[in-house]
């Protein structure tokens, strides 16, 4: 990994098949590992400043007392079920806490990016790709110079 450190790897290798739910199981090893890794690559090309409030984001949810206050997930990351993720989730959702509320938006946003950069993902939304140049529908008409009558 680039950026990734190895608890932010537990943290999403936990919270990937909550938010892929339906297209990632929690024994889908080789897709999770895929999507962390796109996730670290999708990090590289983020603004400095993103990245730093990324990782500051993990780290209230990887550090066990601000895990265990904000998401209820009192053990490590490497021991929580898909339920346990669903529900630390909700938390981070549902709470008065506009950061927490941030903090959800982000790791949903990134996963869910992340997952679909890898192309066999991408192939799966239907969309062909960047949008090509299209030619206007309406012709655009030079203006004309006036002819000056003598």
């Amino acid at each position: 990994m680039q950026l990734l450190r190895p608890e932010d790897v537990e943290l999403l290798r936990a919270l990937t098949p909550a938010v892929m739910k339906g297209k990632i199981g929690p024994g889908d090893t080789a897709a999770i590992e895929q999507t962390v890794k796109s996730f670290d690559t999708l990090l590289v090309d983020l603004s400095e400043p993103v990245v730093a409030g990324v990782l500051q984001a993990f780290d209230v949810l990887s550090f066990g007392l601000s895990r265990g206050l904000t998401t209820g997930q009192w053990s490590s990351w490497s021991k929580a079920s898909l339920e346990d993720a669903e529900n630390a989730l909700a938390r981070l959702r549902d709470s008065g806490i506009g950061l927490l509320n941030a903090i959800y938006a982000a790791v949903i946003r990134l996963t869910i990016s992340s997952w679909y950069l890898i192309p066999e993902n991408a192939a799966t939304t239907g969309y062909p790709g960047p949008p090509r140049k299209v030619a206007s529908p309406v012709p655009v008409v030079a203006p004309t110079a006036k002819e000056s009558t003598p």
